[in-house]
């Protein structure tokens, strides 16, 4: 198009459009596919290296490579350009066919890529190293990490008591039984239902009636105790070996000590009377420990006002609650670890020593050891019962006790005493150990009394169990090197101390790994979990795996403390230990028959593997039959205790009968019922020189006689629907479950 000037001349535009076709195209003047190479270049006789003029802005002309080995092989020329994303200033490479820079100019860029590809994989797993993840991707490879579902809380109303069970109660973990061997009432013949039921029920009420006469023998709560306490002590050389069991030696003329001084010796013997020599009778201390016992609480909460605001009163409150539990069970007074660390924060305790001039020496070491003392109780009072921890670490700046031994210190030095090293045993050294891992349990409290659990999540628990199992290792490796010493071998505290300890810091390891071994069912994930929890207790059933030495030395101290103690001291022989166990076990079971239920179908023929499993069992069967044989040891000597037993009957006859092909639930009912009677015929020939309980009759024939099961049993946290079975009860009365 031509446009006219002023002159009336005019003036010619060209196109200004860049050529599209390749070089060898325009120069040939053919019609271009516009492709590299194209496709008349790859057709023309001549060799001909098709390539674009360098200010083409055009994208069109792209490499098209299908098969990098078809293209070596056609010995193709093309062209490789940096692939910026402006291609303006691509420059044009020209490869000829046969030449050796074609196929090294391919290689280096695809080493290039290569390389890319391998820093970015690099990058990807030292991420998913630092977050403690195991694979190339967290998110690709692991579920997001969510805390657990809190359980459902339980009550337990009745017109005596109501109590609630906490998340950490053995019950939680005792639910997940209910998936092998339910004991469904119409599985059994018609006649055996009524016949059965009844003699069951029967033998029941008859062994909880003796258990119950057993226990008024013992426990006269209407008795108060006398005047004067000094007089129910007994004589010097028993007194003191009592004293010295309780790790304190103390003596002098009961004229001429105050009362609080009384209430403590007293306190002092009732904890010694546990390890006493005279196990072949355990009844024979046990009234006049709950006399002890019963003083203490009564010169504590008593009209006067003697014990408000003083060590002695805070003294008296921390033997207290350590009397009850390594005293008899059931002791009908105690005193609340919450009003202890209340009275301790109203003294300040919880406050560095070292503000208050006023203190001596003597004082403030005083106040250091109380109120680690009182912490610990606390920690594992909350840990035990399971409500919302009112506790924290950060509001208190109170110093721990010093490495001395007791003699360094007296009422009368004004000297400051230099601490020893870390290294040596001191009778401080105890309270020094756990105070290095008390942060570490008040978390595991907190976490587990958290009424939601928002903030229990797999990775924190890990994170807290090795830390745990770390002071354990430490707690270990400080009594080793102190076992060689003389002293230490000739008494055996060492050996006695040492696995206190540990059983004291497994206790917290399992209890926080427990909700996630209840998970590791639906979720593999939680193995490792599940692995350490089961750990845990297996090393708690380690320390008594014998039967008490009549012996006594102090290395078999833990046994006899395991028998008599309750709460964390009864070790192995808690429900919480047995539960955990037991679910490991039932698990393990439960494995073994789907692969079973799985092979059958192809081959009737032995397993190799089931019979492998069988044999991996058979440790924690033993385990679990040595705790059952040391209850029933403490049946015979006088602590009547139905439950554990019971529970421990049920699950090793459900294991029982899966491995050997019975049928569950008559081999079940046939184990427990044999079992009661056992219990019952020993019952009976022990009170023989008693009044023995009425006849129960055939109560169970007619239903509107029957009476409630849970009536029957003592122990406030019992319920006969939490048994091994749950339906087993509910045979024989079905609204005993009160939940």
């Amino acid at each position: 198009m031509e446009l006219p000037t002023q002159d009336g001349s005019s003036i010619k535009h060209k196109r200004n459009r860049t050529a599209q076709s390749c070089v060898q195209c325009r120069l040939r003047k053919v019609r271009c596919d516009r492709k590299l190479p194209c496709a008349p270049c790859l057709r023309s006789r001549s060799s001909l290296s098709c390539s674009y003029d360098k200010r083409n802005t055009s994208k069109e002309p792209r490499p098209v490579v299908q098969n990098i080995q078809s293209v070596a092989r056609q010995g193709t020329p093309f062209s490789l350009s940096s692939n910026d994303g402006t291609g303006e200033d691509a420059a044009v490479v020209a490869i000829e066919p046969g030449a050796t820079a074609q196929g090294d100019r391919l290689i280096e860029d695809l080493q290039r890529r290569v390389r890319q590809l391998e820093e970015i994989v690099l990058k990807t797993t030292d991420t998913a190293k630092n977050s403690g993840s195991v694979g190339l991707s967290v998110e690709a490879h692991m579920p997001r990490e969510q805390p657990l579902e809190a359980p459902t809380p339980r009550l337990r109303n009745a017109w005596s008591k109501t109590k609630i069970f906490g998340p950490n109660n053995w019950l939680q973990t005792a639910e997940q039984f209910q998936v092998l061997g339910e004991f469904i009432a119409s599985d059994l013949p018609f006649a055996e239902r009524f016949k059965d039921r009844a003699d069951l029920l029967n033998t029941l009420r008859e062994c909880i009636s003796l258990r119950r006469s057993f226990k008024k023998q013992v426990f006269n709560e209407a008795a108060l105790p006398p005047t004067d306490i000094s007089s129910t002590f007994p004589q010097k050389p028993v007194c003191d070996e009592l004293v010295q069991n309780g790790v304190y030696i103390f003596w002098e003329d009961p004229q001429l000590i105050p009362d609080h001084f009384k209430i403590k010796l007293a306190l002092v013997l009732a904890i010694g009377s546990a390890f006493y020599s005279i196990q072949d009778d355990l009844t024979c201390y046990q009234s006049t420990v709950q006399n002890w016992v019963h003083a203490g609480q009564l010169w504590l909460v008593g009209p006067s006002s003697h014990a408000d605001f003083t060590n002695d009163g805070l003294q008296i409150g921390c033997l207290l609650i350590l009397s009850r539990l390594t005293g008899p069970a059931s002791t009908p007074t105690w005193i609340s670890t919450a009003s202890l660390l209340q009275m301790g924060l109203m003294m300040g305790l919880h406050r560095d020593s070292s503000l208050f001039p006023s203190l001596t020496p003597f004082q403030v070491e005083t106040r250091n050891r109380l109120w680690a003392t009182i912490i610990e109780l606390s920690v594992q009072a909350l840990l035990d019962s399971g409500v919302p921890l009112p506790l924290s670490l950060d509001e208190f700046d109170s110093r721990g006790p010093s490495n001395i031994n007791d003699h360094d210190i007296s009422p009368e030095s004004n000297t400051e005493v230099q601490p020893k090293g870390e290294h040596i045993f001191t009778d401080s050294s105890i309270q020094i150990l756990l105070r290095k891992s008390i942060n570490m349990r008040l978390e595991v409290a907190r976490l587990l009394n958290d009424p939601l659990r928002k903030n229990l999540t797999f990775d924190r628990a890990m994170k807290l169990g090795q830390e745990l199992r770390a002071a354990c290792r430490e707690i270990s490796a400080f009594f080793q090197l102190h076992t060689s010493t003389p002293q230490s071998s000739a008494s055996g505290q060492m050996e006695f101390h040492r696995k206190l300890l540990d059983m004291y810091l497994h206790r917290y390891i399992f209890f926080l790994y427990r909700p996630f071994m209840i998970e590791a069912r639906k979720n593999l994930r939680y193995y490792v979990a599940r692995k350490m929890c089961v750990e845990s207790c297996l090393i708690i059933a380690s320390h008594c795996e014998d039967a008490p030495d009549p012996s006594l030395e102090m290395g078999n101290y833990i046994r006899l403390l395991n028998c008599v103690g309750s709460g964390t001291f009864k070790g192995p022989l808690c429900m919480d230990v047995i539960a955990v166990l037991g679910l490991e076990l039932v698990m393990q079971v439960e494995e073994d028959t789907s692969l079973r239920s799985m092979s059958s179908r192809h081959t009737a023929a032995i397993d190799p593997l089931s019979e492998m499993n069988k044999a991996n069992r058979a440790p924690l069967i033993r385990c679990l039959d040595r705790i059952k044989n040391q209850l029933e040891q403490i049946i015979v000597a006088g602590r009547v205790s139905l439950k554990r037993v019971i529970f421990l009957v049920g699950l090793l006859s459900l294991v029982r009968a899966i491995d050997c092909g019975l049928p569950i639930q008559q081999t079940i009912f046939g184990d427990i019922m044999t079992a009661l009677r056992e219990y019952y015929s020993y019952l009976s020939g022990q009170s023989s020189d008693q009044s023995l309980p009425e006849p129960v009759g055939d109560m169970a024939s007619d239903p509107d006689k029957t009476p409630d099961l849970s009536t029957f049993f003592a122990t406030d946290d019992w319920d006969p629907s939490s048994i091994v079975f749950p339906d087993l009860f509910s045979l024989l009365e079905p609204s005993s479950a009160r939940w």
